[in-house]
This record gives C-alpha cells, sequence and structure tokens, in this order.
C-alpha cells in the first residue's frame, strides 16, 4: 500500500513507497523524514513483501542504520544467477526471484533481485552489471529504469568475472575488461544520473591520477534528439504484440517533435555484428574457471546437434588468439562509426 508522509511546514509530500531517490534526498534534506526513518521503512517493506518476490538473499540492516547517519546506506545483497550469466534469476543456494507485477513470470536476468526490489518498492538505487543484458533485460521485465554506460566509465572491481577469488583484489580489474561495463539502476528515470554521477570515475588505483566530471545535458527538449528504431529484422523478428508497444512509443515521441527513422543505419547487418559480439562474448568468458579443457572438448560433442552451429562458433571464441581478437574488436569498433 501508498503511504505519503506530508510536513506541513514544506507543504512537501513524499512517497517512501515509490518515490525517488532524488525526492528522497528533498525529503530528508527538508525534515519531512530521517535517514534513519526511511531506512527502517525500507527494511520493514523488504520483511513484508520479500518472501513473495525472493529479490533480496542478505541484508544489513543493523550496518545500514548506523551507516544512515553518514549519508552511505547498503540495504543489502539481491538475488543473481550462477556467474551473473542467465537471462533470469535462479539459483540453487538462494532459490528464484520473481516478478513483482506477475509472481508466476520472470524477474529476468541477471541483475533481476535488483530490478525486482526496485519495482517492489525495497529501495531506490541498485547497482547492476552488463555483458550481455543483465542491467537492460531485468529492467525491461520488471518496468523499472537501467542503463549501460560506456566502457570503462564506472570502475569494474568486485564484478564477475573473473571470480573474486580468483584475483589479487589489488589488481584493477578496468585493464582486464573489454565488453562488460557496471552501470545504475532505478525505479525512476531521473535517478540514473544522480547514481551515475556518484559511481563514475576511475578506478581505486587510479584515483590520485585524475578526475571525472561528466558534462552536463547537451539537448533540452524531446523535439532536439533523433532517434532510431527497428521492429523488423530477419535475423530477431519482434512478435505483434511487442511491435504494437514500440509503435505506441515512436507515436508518442513523434508528437513530442522527436526525430525519428526506422531502419538500421546504411552498412549495418544485424545478423553480421551479432556474430562479432557472440565470438567477443565467448573470448571474454573464457577466463571463468568453468571452461575447462575438458569442458571445451564436452562442447565440441554438441556439434552435430540441433543448435550445433552455435556452440560450435562459442567454442571458436573461447579458444580463438588475440589476434583473430584483435581483428573482431576492430570490427566492433567500425561499427560504432556508423552511429
Amino acid at each position: 500500500m501508498k503511504r505519503t508522509i506530508a510536513k506541513a511546514s514544506r507543504g512537501m509530500k513524499f512517497d517512501p513507497d515509490f518515490g525517488s531517490a532524488r525526492q528522497a534526498g528533498k525529503a530528508i534534506r527538508a525534515g519531512v523524514i530521517s535517514s534513519g526513518e526511511l531506512v527502517r521503512h525500507v527494511f520493514g517493506r523488504i520483511k513484508k513483501h520479500n518472501e513473495k518476490i525472493n529479490a533480496f538473499v542478505t541484508l544489513n540492516e543493523r550496518q545500514a542504520l548506523r551507516l544512515a547517519r553518514r549519508g552511505a546506506i547498503i540495504v543489502g545483497k539481491t538475488n543473481t544467477p550462477v556467474g551473473a550469466s542467465d537471462i533470469q534469476t535462479y539459483n540453487k543456494l538462494t532459490g528464484t526471484t520473481a516478478n513483482p507485477w506477475d509472481t508466476a513470470r520472470t524477474a529476468g536476468g541477471s541483475t533481476g533481485g535488483g530490478a525486482a526490489a526496485l519495482a517492489a518498492g525495497l529501495g531506490f538505487l541498485e547497482l547492476g552489471s552488463d555483458l550481455a543484458g543483465s542491467i537492460r533485460t531485468p529492467s525491461n521485465f520488471c518496468g523499472t529504469c537501467g542503463h549501460k554506460p560506456s566502457l570503462h566509465l564506472v570502475p569494474f572491481q568486485g564484478a564477475i568475472p573473473p571470480l573474486p577469488s580468483a584475483l589479487d583484489q589489488r589488481i584493477d580489474q578496468e585493464e582486464l575488461n573489454d565488453l562488460a561495463v557496471v552501470g545504475p539502476m532505478s525505479r525512476w528515470a531521473q535517478d540514473l544520473m544522480l547514481e551515475l554521477s556518484i559511481i563514475a570515475g576511475p578506478a581505486p588505483s587510479k584515483a590520485a591520477a585524475y578526475r571525472l566530471r561528466l558534462p552536463g545535458r547537451r539537448k533540452t527538449s524531446l523535439a532536439e534528439y533523433k532517434v532510431g528504431f527497428v521492429t523488423d529484422d530477419p535475423f530477431s523478428p519482434v512478435q505483434p504484440e511487442i511491435k504494437s508497444i514500440i509503435g505506441d512509443a515512436i507515436g508518442l515521441l513523434r508528437s513530442e517533435g522527436v526525430k525519428v527513422k526506422e531502419g538500421w543505419p546504411a552498412g549495418i547487418v544485424f545478423s553480421d555484428i551479432f556474430d562479432t559480439y557472440f565470438s567477443l562474448l565467448a573470448a571474454y568468458v573464457s577466463q571463468d574457471p568453468v571452461f575447462t579443457d575438458s569442458v571445451i572438448q564436452m562442447m565440441k560433442l554438441l556439434f552435430f546437434m540441433p543448435y550445433g552451429d552455435t556452440q560450435r562458433r562459442f567454442v571458436e571464441g573461447l579458444t580463438m588468439t588475440h589476434s583473430n581478437w584483435t581483428k573482431l574488436s576492430i570490427q566492433r569498433l567500425k561499427s560504432r562509426l556508423v552511429f
């Protein structure tokens, strides 16, 4: 149930269940609610609703209440699939995360616990990592907001792969990472920029050398933007229901004066881009200790099964030379120039 806290001194109302992080900050500064009260309120909602969706797997209530006085509030850890490598959120240790809108459906993955928590009003901001949609997919499924930032804009320290136990934590993981990113997730779009401004910057090993300053908005109205969209591609056809929803969104953008264009830019063949990405993805995850020589040999047995060509291309990516990786990376970067 939605609860609104109001204080007559400022005439300000704040919804502690589904309000934005920016609104929460203003409410705390205005004395509408204290940070401690808000933390206790969030934990109360988690205790009431988490059992149904299994978004949180650990809670830091005592630590959070102590940190609330200092402005840093870490509520707990949300659920992910094994290795943060699935389009849904399930693992044998902590179970399945359900979608708050319909608990019979998935919250998506891999940051499904985070997106489900946001949708259910169990916090204000979340961190996600994204290599193949782990921020974007659960945000889509749960009706929340997520942003995949540019590579290396946010430090990758503590993310996987590799597993934390496999790496000296003094080593800058950014130097090992050429595809995955860490990014903000929130219930309100306006909070994405707020969170990004906090988490963006140099990795710890480089913080003494430079600082990052994000530029302001380059445009001030929707009418200044150009938007491209694709709903018909033979490589990845779109279901009619989804196509209809996209069409409605495009119609709204047009009504606001946005310059909208359908189709890929000249020179872009999506199936070629996917093939390049898929091979680079396989090369990237090859650092996971699960891909031993014996496992790769077992995967080769699937070459002659249904979808065997996909398995073949994945194994080729797992075992590619640095020379081939460089060639594919150049292809990836050339594709970006088109946009």
